[in-house]
This record gives C-alpha cells, structure tokens and sequence, in this order.
C-alpha cells in the first residue's frame, strides 16, 4: 500500500542610476550566503548542475535586452540589461543564478539576506548614505505545467527610498524561483521620476511577463537515479513526510525528505516501486532538469540563449545560437 506524507519539507539545496560599482555590488548582495552550497558543496556546480541553457526574450513589453554579463563566480551566474528606447534614462538588470532545489522559506530567507546586506552597507564612505525598505510583499505567478507545490513562480518583492549625494533614487528588487535557479531584477530610477511604490509595481509586471518567456534548462546528477539504501530487517526505518510503501502496515520503504529511498533488504521490489514514484515526485516538485546530458533546445525568433557550463568549480561560456535578434554583448 502507498502511502503520502502529510506535508512536504524543503531541500536545500535605469540611465541616471548609482555608479557602476554600486550597482554591481546592490547585485550581487545576498547571493554568496544563499547559494553557499554552490561554494562549499563541489558536487553542487559541476556535479548536480553541469551544464543549464538559458533561453530569454530579447523584448518584454518596452523594454529590450542590450547586453550580458557573465561573472567570474559561477554561482553568481550571468546577468542581462533591459532599456526602454522611449526612457533612455531607465534600465534594469535581471540576474540568473543557480539556487538547487529550494522551498517558499528559502526563497523568503534569501529575500531576507538581500535586504540585511543592503541595509548594512548603508552610510559607508563611497555608498548611499541611507536606504528604507517598504515590507517584503509575496506573489506567485502561475506558470505552465508547474504543479501548486513547486516553488517556481514564487515572487518575493521590495522597493526602498536611497539616499546618494547626488540626489534619492527610488530602488525595486524582485527575487523569484524558477527551474532551479534565482532569478533577481533590479530597477533604480531618479526619485523625481517615479513613485517608490510604482517602481516595484513596474518592476513586478516586467518579471511577471519574464518569466512565463524565459526557459531554465538543466542537465548534470539533478537527473541521477534516486539512491536506495537497504537496511537490515530489524532495523528501523527513518520517518517520511513523502511516500511510503506498507505491506501488512508495516513500512517496507520510505522516501526521504532529501529524495532517498531507504528500504529493508528484503523489501527490493519496494524500493525499486518507490524509486520510480520518488523520481517523478522530485521532477514534479523541482522541475528544470532535463537529463544528465547536455541538451540544446529550440532558441525562437526574438530570443536568445546562453550556456552555461560548470567545471570544476569554474563557469565556461559558449557562443549563443538561435534567434534572428541578438543583443550586444
């Protein structure tokens, strides 16, 4: 008999805008402390992910993608430019970097980070004097073929008033959830161009339409077979808010909060049963790998892809094929 668990548990897994470096670092705050596994774990980048293609829309709505950018450290991923050609004085960054299979908590810690680093940097010589934030709001957006579960298409957003020496901008930030990976845009306008409420509500709507355009495909171990660990009759097996299979009411294989089968030694047939319904369960709940080899997918007319590889703890680009646009990198 197949049993569910109760509940499921997470795995962790602008023209006139502020100075270049500012921008940079506003980037890249909360990203180190949220993806650690990407630093710590070496099967992480270059085992679990080894390789992600990343097909984005070069226009969304006004504004269209002028360039990208690829970091030195893997886990901070690449970012892309967007511009209005109607307001040459406004751009945002979308930034794609990868997250593992996370949860809503995750996704609201990582927030949370982003925030705190923002705020502690605040007053230092050659930063903003001062930035307050309005309260984290929470959204999803409901994306094809995702079940209600998963976590893509959670949006987190926040917007702040900056204070620079030469004059307050009004900042909006959005973090969301998809197919394995974060992906963060930033939007700073002048104060006097914009409400500070509107910019968020601005940006919301741009990532709202991003994401359903945007594909996230992975390959590497996040396709790995679900390991099974047979333990001795007597011994007892380790309790599951997920899948379970029972014969005679007692438990003959468990599937873990982490996707692990364990199964008594004479219970093969179960754990070969619950392998299989694991797999489907983690694919379900953490879509966007597509295989442990790499893929090339379709790349539309008005899009474009970048590659992504990751060896050994290093991140390698490849030239972008398919669509009839190209921004300028």
């Amino acid at each position: 008999m197949l049993r569910r668990g109760r509940e499921r548990r997470e795995r962790p897994g602008a023209g006139r805008r502020p100075g270049a470096g500012l921008v940079a670092l506003l980037a890249l705050c909360g990203v180190a402390g949220s993806v650690h596994a990407a630093q710590d774990d070496p099967a992480f980048l270059g085992g679990f992910l080894r390789e992600t293609r990343i097909v984005y829309p070069l226009s969304v709505g006004d504004w269209h993608a002028v360039g990208e950018h690829r970091f030195d450290q893997p886990e901070l991923g690449v970012s892309v430019r967007y511009v209005d050609p109607a307001r040459p004085d406004h751009a945002l960054d979308v930034y794609f970097y990868p997250a593992g299979q996370i949860g809503p908590a995750q996704l609201d810690r990582h927030m949370q980070q982003s925030v705190a680093e923002l705020k502690a940097i605040a007053g230092h010589p050659g930063y903003y004097r001062a930035i307050a934030f309005s309260p984290v709001r929470r959204q999803r957006v409901a994306l094809p073929g995702v079940e209600p579960e998963a976590v893509d298409g959670e949006l987190r957003s926040v917007d702040a008033l900056m204070a620079q020496p030469q004059g307050d901008y009004h900042s909006a930030m959005v973090i969301a959830a998809a197919r394995l990976y974060f992906v963060k845009a930033r939007y700073s306008v002048p104060a006097a161009a914009m409400r500070q409420a509107q910019a968020r509500t601005s940006l919301e709507a741009f990532v709202v339409r991003l994401l359903p355009q945007t594909l996230i495909a992975s390959t590497g171990d996040c396709a790995a077979p679900l390991p099974v660990e047979l333990l001795p009759q007597d011994q007892a097996l380790p309790e599951t808010d997920l899948l379970q299979i029972h014969g005679d009411d007692v438990a003959g294989a468990v599937l873990t909060a982490d996707f692990r089968v364990v199964a008594r030694a004479g219970d093969a047939d179960s754990a070969r049963l619950l392998a299989a319904l694991g797999t489907a369960l983690r694919d379900s709940r953490f879509p966007g790998c597509v295989g442990e080899s790499p893929v090339n997918p379709e790349v539309p007319d008005g899009s474009r892809e970048i590659r992504l590889e990751y060896r050994d703890g290093r991140v390698r680009g490849r030239p972008a094929t398919g669509g009839r646009a190209r921004a300028e990198v």
